[in-house]
């Protein structure tokens, strides 16, 4: 079994899990304080699927209909991207991208590496790459240098982070073959297929199968699909929906395919005189086509298999084939034991915890994406003109996966009416995190936390599910549940009436009357029919929601974040209509930055920038505001999504360029 988690809520890098759900039946309860789910995989398949799905809800929050908020998976779906986001190790993938940026050294300053790099091992301390062949003796460029053995190539991950900080070379996806096989003793391994060439996965079926599978659905997810070809054979055509994934049955013609492919670039590699292509590409050859990934599950022929695996060889001419089942004409074996309830995995000499994808699990994760790529659904209801479009704080305690209208009333709420007094105590998160008001300073930082999440739940929550929203992987005593209620409740202290802001109770806890937040301000500012007070409703509007918060996978799964930023990119909008149509182009530009501090890459307010540039008489401010576009779409959006045509258009009617 994986190891658990640390006292700081941290994970072994080296744990994994084959099955990342554990669900609660309907009308069960899972236990004192129970973790809602455990975190899937070893740290980076985690990273890939989360990236993909936010960048697909920002397309989706970008063709959001005025008005209407994101609709969001519930039950197991649910339940599966938080086991994706608790595993996701950002700090993991980061260290990975930092060494293999510093693999090869700038022209002329030190020897090339002395072999094909064949997989990177990361643990706490230091990251390790393993070559094809060792190279005793052979100088190697900083921060590099060799293990006892001289068979891998070792440097603490202190000295990568500094040597690329100081100007170390830089380059784009060198390895876009990289996948997750397991982890074990605080390290986890990754093998580039590329410079494996053939792998036979060898050991009982269903764990060979996981295994493959796990490769599949971290590279088809991963953060480099536009550099590399993956094909899937005998697998079903589920993985499609990626970018640049084919399933494949014919594996006997998929091989013929592939040996013409291979003679083809073979005599490219001897006229150029590189050793290989992932070298070339590495090295910027122009030129240098990017490898081809083939997965062959348990269904694929053991002599079309054989005959893959024959083909990719050594990998060096960019093919890069792997099997389920021992075989011979595999250059490189992955061995599977069972062990007790799990498996160990023999891989490049260690024996490790695999990273096991079941079938059940892939279906969820195609499910997810599959969610995140929906067309956006329209308001539940009529916009009526002048009403506020800002979801009411109460619909963030909506059930998971309701589409609600953002143009519903707020009159629901806690303190229900739009002219209350003021909080006695505020709990900001309109950008970053700030409480004001309270008695004292927070002695710890998750009291702050829960204080958070009770702001935004204002019907309360039961000490079970906010312990499982701000520690999803943990079993808390209830002493320390107890604990950090006490010291949240001693931070914010009482209000004027004698009673705490955070009352006492069994087995529940709900913020007192005298609490506000400034998304609830907001949302009644907005309600309003007066321009004027959308205004103010902007004003409130400080940067990123919920900006600062060590717990922040609750914000999107309760679907609180995506509720606000629908709800001021909106208001926003609606200002800055109202100012350009009023002639007032500063405003107009006022309002639309105010929601693109919230939503960065919404293109309704680059066009509203667009129209208030043209009405200042500002034709290079059309030009900026496009080229600002286009840098946001780059890097948030892309490959997923481009420039929508509707602001492309309407960037041709206001451009002055002779040539768009």
């Amino acid at each position: 079994a994986p190891e658990g988690p640390g006292p700081d809520g941290g994970r072994d890098p080296g744990g994994c899990r084959s099955v990342p759900v554990r669900p609660v039946p309907d009308g069960g309860r899972r236990g004192p304080h129970a973790p809602a789910v455990a975190p899937f995989g070893a740290g980076i398949v985690g990273v890939g699927l989360t990236d993909l799905v936010e960048r697909l809800r920002r397309v989706q929050q970008r063709h959001r209909p005025d008005g209407a908020r994101l609709a969001l998976p519930s039950g197991p779906v649910r339940r599966f991207e938080q086991a994706v986001r608790l595993g996701a190790r950002r700090d993991l993938a980061g260290t990975v991208d930092v060494a293999v940026r510093l693999l090869d050294p700038p022209p002329g300053s030190a020897p090339a590496l002395p072999g094909r790099v064949v997989g990177i091992g990361v643990s706490d301390e230091v990251v390790r790459v393993y070559l094809d062949r060792g190279a005793a003796g052979l100088a190697v460029a900083p921060p590099w240098t060799w293990d006892e053995g001289a068979r891998t190539l070792v440097a603490e991950i202190g000295t990568l982070r500094r040597a690329l900080a100081g100007g170390g070379r830089r380059r784009a996806g060198p390895l876009p073959t990289l996948a997750t096989v397991g982890g074990g003793g605080g390290e986890v391994l990754l093998v580039h297929l590329e410079g494996l060439g053939s792998v036979a996965v060898d050991g009982p079926p269903p764990a060979t199968e996981g295994l493959v599978r796990s490769l599949a659905l971290e590279l088809a997810a991963g953060p480099l699909p536009a550099a590399r070809d993956l094909v899937l054979v005998g697998f079903g055509h589920e993985l499609e929906r990626f970018d640049r994934v084919a399933a494949r049955e014919d594996a006997g013609v998929l091989a013929d395919e592939l040996a013409g492919r291979v003679l083809r670039t073979r005599e490219l590699l001897d006229r150029s005189g590189w050793r290989s292509v992932d070298e070339a590409r590495r090295l910027g050859a122009p030129g240098a086509p990017d490898p081809v990934g083939v997965l062959c599950g348990p269904r694929v022929a053991a002599r079309d298999a054989s005959d893959l695996l024959r083909t990719a060889g050594d990998g060096r001419c960019g093919v890069a084939v792997v099997a389920v089942g021992g075989d011979e004409a595999a250059r490189h074996v992955l061995t599977l034991t069972a062990q007790g309830a799990g498996h160990s995995l023999s891989a490049l000499g260690s024996v490790l915890r695999p990273q096991l994808v079941s079938e059940a699990d892939q279906s969820l994760a195609v499910e997810l994406v599959a969610s995140a790529a929906a067309s956006p659904p329209a308001p539940d209801g009529p916009v009526a003109p002048g009403s506020g479009t800002a979801l009411a704080p109460a619909a963030a305690a909506v059930p998971y996966g309701h589409t609600g209208s953002v143009t519903r009333a707020v009159a629901g709420h806690r303190r229900g009416v739009a002219d209350r007094a003021r909080p006695e105590v505020e709990v900001a998160v309109l950008g970053p995190v700030l409480i004001r008001g309270a008695a004292r300073e927070f002695t710890r930082a998750w009291a702050r936390e829960l204080v958070v999440y009770l702001a935004v739940h204002p019907g309360g929550a039961s000490n079970d599910a906010w312990a499982t929203a701000l520690w999803p992987d943990r079993v808390l005593a209830p002493s320390s549940l107890h604990s950090t209620a006490s010291v949240a409740r001693r931070a914010l202290g009482r209000a004027a009436d004698g009673t705490d802001h955070l009352p006492r109770s069994h087995g529940r806890l709900a913020l007192g009357p005298s609490v506000g937040t400034d998304w609830e301000a907001f949302g009644e500012l907005a309600a309003s029919d007066q321009p004027a007070r959308w205004r103010e409703a902007l004003e409130l509007v400080r940067g990123r929601p919920f900006d600062g918060l060590r717990a922040t996978d609750w914000v999107v799964l309760d679907g609180i974040g995506p509720a606000v930023e629908a709800a001021v990119v909106d208001v926003s909008g609606r200002l800055s209509g109202h100012c350009l149509r009023s002639g007032d182009a500063r405003g107009a530009e006022w309002a639309a930055r105010r929601g693109l501090r919230v939503s960065p890459y919404d293109e309704r307010l680059y066009r509203m920038l667009l129209r208030a540039a043209d009405l200042a008489g500002n034709p290079q401010g059309v030009e900026t505001v496009m080229a600002e576009l286009v840098r946001v779409v780059a890097d948030e959006i892309e490959p997923v999504e481009s420039v929508h045509p509707s602001t492309l258009a309407l960037y041709r009617s206001l451009s002055r360029r002779r040539a768009v």
